[in-house]
């Protein structure tokens, strides 16, 4: 069984966020510890969770109580499976800033046999997801942009009709028009 004060002492030294569940013997989920980077990362006071049971979110956000939702599945499928269970997830704290968050759900075997504390360690991705959304978003934003045109005359396909590349240009593209020329490889060709 885990010593809950005496891994206090070590618990706030540890430099990422911890927290401790407490699984009871009808699986009920309660906050027992709540280091200072938990208290950071999540934007409360340890008071606002210690000592609470882990419920359903029952407001009326709907995103809030799906993230709820899989946080509680996750806590439950590292007690019947007695495995680390990762999940990344989103965070809106109180003061309104959202954080993601990447929690390692570790289960603690109590000398029964059975799940007797989850321990949850959280790595602030935050950044890493806003990367990750801006590179998702350039890359949409770069593939719709793409324009089919004939290999052979090189007409556009606009709509579901094929027209001349400077009739596109200037219905889409907002050009007045090209002005023509040779380029030196061409003009090398009709010189030769």
């Amino acid at each position: 069984m885990l010593n809950l004060p005496e891994f206090q002492r070590v618990f706030n030294q540890i430099g990422t966020c911890l927290i401790v569940i407490d699984v009871a013997d009808d699986a009920e989920l309660t906050y027992v510890l709540f280091n200072h980077m938990a208290e950071d990362f999540f934007g409360l006071s340890p008071t606002a969770f210690l000592g609470k049971q882990i419920n359903p979110y029952r407001g009326k956000d709907d995103a809030r109580k799906a993230r709820r939702l899989r946080t509680i599945e996750a806590y439950h499928a590292c007690i019947e499976t007695k495995t680390v269970v990762t999940l990344e997830v989103e965070h809106v704290r109180s003061d309104g800033e959202v954080r993601w968050g990447r929690h390692t759900m570790a289960p603690a075997i109590g000398d029964e046999g059975s799940v007797s504390h989850i321990i949850v360690t959280s790595i602030d991705v935050t950044e890493m997801k806003k990367s990750q959304q801006n590179l998702e978003a350039a890359l949409t934003t770069s593939l719709s942009g793409f324009v089919p045109i004939c290999s052979a005359c090189k007409n556009i396909k606009s709509d579901e009709n094929w027209i001349p590349i400077d009739t596109y240009a200037a219905e889409k593209l907002n050009y007045l028009g090209f002005s023509h020329g040779l380029c030196p490889n061409c003009v090398k060709s009709y010189v030769d």
